[in-house]
């Protein structure tokens, strides 16, 4: 039996599938102009790095604010749809795909990287990459000096959690609350390591997370401090402001905290976060 075969088939439907919903869902933000809000935020010129670019909707909204920006994602099938909107719009750009699927006869899997190559000076930067588990790209990053970490709205498709064995993940239609809590966090806590040794003197994380109107209700900013703290104690909370937002995707929206939100009761909590060693 080809255990790689069937497995790769279907990481690329759980990878399309997400991409697939979650461009629906940022289509409906863009044209909103939550996004647009979010880039506002950004000082022009800036350099960026957008952890998650998803599927291109951020990204396009940053892009009109600065053209230093290096983009990462872990799913393909969302880089694709973001090179269709920088082609769609003539701006020029350099990207590397490089995952490849390690598997055994368990049904165990990982996902392995390529080496990065050199990228072309003056464009947009969009590299395939897990910031969890990729040690090139981590060498890359820390590389580099950025003024801004963008961390908006974390997601992950289904497979991507490789601890799991492929066939009780696969006989799992949905992931729990508490998985994607635990993902989310373990991301947000290796966003936090990195920008600590990335970003520059005046630089800062900039977070957007989703959250429900119980959450405002009960003093909606710190709780999302507190909610950040747990990933981000090294960073102190310098701003936050929140916006009433809108859903009619399929996707089921998970906040930080791992509790599924109300789509009729959507917010988006907006939070700039620096390093307290900088911070006076």
């Amino acid at each position: 039996m080809d255990y790689k075969k069937i497995i790769e088939d279907h990481i690329i439907y759980s990878k399309q599938s997400y991409s697939r919903v979650w461009n629906d869902t940022t289509k409906l933000y863009s044209e909103k102009g939550y996004y647009s809000n979010f880039a506002s935020h950004i000082p022009k010129g800036s350099r960026i790095l957008e952890v998650g670019t998803g599927t291109g909707y951020s990204t396009m909204s940053i892009l009109e604010r600065t053209e230093k920006y290096l983009g990462i994602d872990m799913n393909s099938c969302c880089l694709e749809k973001v090179e269709e909107k920088l082609c769609q719009n003539s701006i020029k750009y350099s990207i590397q795909y490089r995952s490849n699927l390690l598997v055994n006869s368990n049904y165990r899997y990982k996902f392995g990287w390529d080496s990065i190559s050199a990228q072309e000076r003056g464009v947009p930067h969009l590299v395939e990459g897990d910031i969890n588990s990729d040690c090139e790209l981590e060498e890359l990053l820390n590389s580099k000096k950025f003024d801004v970490v963008l961390c908006w709205m974390l997601g992950y498709f289904k497979l991507y959690n490789e601890s799991n064995n492929f066939q009780s993940a696969a006989e799992n239609a949905e992931r729990s609350p508490e998985e994607t809590r635990v993902v989310k966090y373990s991301i947000q806590n290796k966003i936090a390591e990195i920008s600590g040794n990335v970003l520059t003197n005046q630089g800062f994380i900039h977070v957007v997370e989703r959250f429900d109107k119980r959450i405002l209700d009960k003093e909606a900013q710190k709780h999302l401090i507190n909610l950040t703290e747990n990933c981000f104690e090294d960073f102190t909370v310098t701003s936050f402001d929140y916006l009433k937002g809108s859903n009619k995707s399929d996707l089921e929206m998970i906040d930080a905290k791992g509790e599924i939100i109300n789509p009729n009761e959507l917010y988006f909590g907006i939070m700039k976060l620096k390093s307290k060693k900088n911070h006076h």
